[in-house]
């Protein structure tokens, strides 16, 4: 699959690899933009395969590897992001969420009731690989929170702007598609304080402004 910019999903790359025979068969991949799908090569011919492939995420490989969930809701779970690609006579076919294939009667999906079962210690190096993808992910969660955190800050100080006769061709607004130019979505915690710092300083410094509330910024 790595070979060909697939419909929907782009390039996809095999990232673990939990049942294999002489091919995966239960498998995660990733594609160019780093999403995660977890695949299953459900049927094998000679000039044919397919594979179901959802969108998933660390925590539902976390839950599918540790035995809390079945194989089968490990597919069903997440997204409406569910695909089919058919590999026949060296040609890819992608279709999203073919009705029968995702539905409760498909017999492409793995059978119901059924784990991975894994003996003890069989998965112990994915269990860890994907905790800390996990554990990447909580931060960046907090640190977006910390970003609209600080821009809620923003938008209070530059509520209080009092213009002055000093603004020439600068403005409120001018001031606010500024600050909203940064991205600190995705920074690393250093990045965002020294990112946010940077931007407190613009506006303390700034000739145009006047700021009412400087002493919240100490506070935080």
């Amino acid at each position: 699959m790595v070979k060909y910019n697939l419909k929907y999903l782009g390039y996809l790359k095999i990232d673990k690899v939990f049942f294999e025979a002489s091919y995966p068969i239960l498998f995660t991949c990733r594609n160019q933009r780093e999403d995660l799908f977890l695949c299953s090569c459900c049927t094998v011919r000679k000039n044919l395969k397919k594979w179901l492939v959802t969108q998933t995420t660390p925590e539902i490989i976390l839950k599918l590897l540790k035995d809390e969930i079945t194989i089968r809701d490990s597919f069903l779970n997440k997204t409406e992001e569910k695909y089919s690609i058919i590999l026949e006579n060296d040609e890819y076919k992608v279709i999203k969420k073919d009705e029968f294939d995702w539905s409760e009667e498909s017999y492409y999906l793995p059978d119901p009731n059924e784990y991975m079962e894994a003996e003890e210690g069989e998965f112990e190096e994915e269990i860890e690989y994907y905790e800390n993808i996990n554990k990447e992910i909580t931060k960046e969660i907090k640190y977006t929170l910390n970003y609209k955190q600080i821009m809620e800050q923003y938008e209070i100080i530059l509520d209080e702007i009092s213009l002055t006769e000093k603004i020439e061709n600068k403005s409120k607004n001018n001031m606010k598609q500024y600050i909203k130019s940064f991205d600190l979505s995705k920074e690393k915690d250093t990045i965002i304080y020294s990112k946010s710092i940077q931007l407190i300083n613009v506006i303390n410094n700034s000739s145009i402004i006047t700021l009412h509330n400087k002493n919240q910024w100490n506070a935080a």
